[in-house]
């Protein structure tokens, strides 16, 4: 279901803009002629959610540039592990992935974001996941892309986390990010999301429902 409608293999995003894959233009108009609307040769003329998102809670950049880079490379690498571990799940536990990190502060943030996985695995007995989903929401009024770094169900529930890396607390914007994407899930799949989990290892709770 959920599958069927993913264009994570098809786009890519730059500068705050989603763009079919050039290479995959051709075979993206067959498989989602219904999405050709939204298409200018390969741009997408539709908003992402983060432009919806830095629209009405701007980001204060109080670092300089090269120090603001080096944190989204940082948290960049720790999700890609924490996915990566998630994609490569063969049990009912997610395991750090054999491939080795050699930074080991980044190696025990995943192991951390891991941990609790595993531990709300245990508690509500998730059997499946999706990781780097891309959907688009077909909202006559306002349709946009949504940007889904993690969804999972135990067959009758379904769930969804955000990965964040922030001391100060952004609830307001993490609750309208999560409004942004249930509302995407809704209108595709007709799916209520039983709660949106907030995994933030940099703050003083590491997990809450949002």
């Amino acid at each position: 279901m959920i599958d069927s409608l993913n264009l994570a293999e098809w786009l890519v995003f730059e500068d705050n803009l989603a763009k079919v894959d050039p290479k995959k233009l051709q075979q993206f108009h067959l498989c989602f002629p219904h999405y050709t609307k939204y298409l200018n040769k390969n741009i997408f003329n539709i908003k992402i959610d983060a432009n919806f998102i830095t629209q009405k809670y701007p980001f204060v950049n109080q670092l300089n540039d090269q120090i603001l880079f080096d944190i989204s490379q940082r948290n960049e690498l720790i999700k890609q592990i924490v996915k990566i571990s998630i994609k490569q799940r063969s049990s009912s536990e997610i395991r750090f992935p054999n491939e080795s990190c050699d930074n080991k502060k980044i190696a025990t943030y995943a192991k951390t974001i891991i941990k609790n996985l595993n531990n709300f695995i245990y508690k509500n007995k998730i059997n499946k996941f999706w990781t780097d989903v891309v959907l688009i929401n077909n909202n006559k009024i306002t349709p946009y892309i949504s940007n889904i770094e993690i969804i999972c169900t135990n067959g009758k529930e379904y769930f969804i986390f955000l990965l964040k890396f922030s001391k100060s607390p952004y609830i307001d914007k993490y609750k309208y990010e999560s409004e942004l994407i249930n509302n995407t899930i809704s209108e595709l799949f007709n799916i209520k999301i039983k709660e949106t989990i907030l995994l933030n290892i940099m703050s003083e709770q590491a997990i809450c429902k949002i």
